[in-house]
């Protein structure tokens, strides 16, 4: 909308973020089997100087399926990935 592009350039945001990971795979380069799981968080404004308060929350999944080898002895895999995220304003 032509309200959210007339901030453009013309406000700060100071926040905290972090992120909690948990990894149960076979290889870590490129994995055949097992599990990605992440949560990515960041607040901004509350004690921290900004001109919004908002917080955001993302997780994100995928998992590994393995599915046999090819002729050259090459692992087959099927990766399903999924992203999913939330955020608001407060204060």
């Amino acid at each position: 909308s032509d309200r959210i592009w007339s901030l453009e350039g013309v406000n700060h945001v100071r926040g905290l973020g972090g992120r909690v990971r948990y990894r149960d795979i076979d290889v870590p380069i490129q994995p055949t089997e097992g599990w990605d799981l992440r949560l990515d968080t960041f607040l901004a404004g509350g004690l921290l100087p900004s001109d919004f308060d908002y917080w955001t929350a993302v997780t994100s999944a995928e998992r590994f399926f393995p599915l046999g080898k090819d002729e050259l002895g090459r692992s087959e895999v099927l990766a399903v990935s999924g992203t999913f995220g939330l955020s608001n304003g407060y204060g």
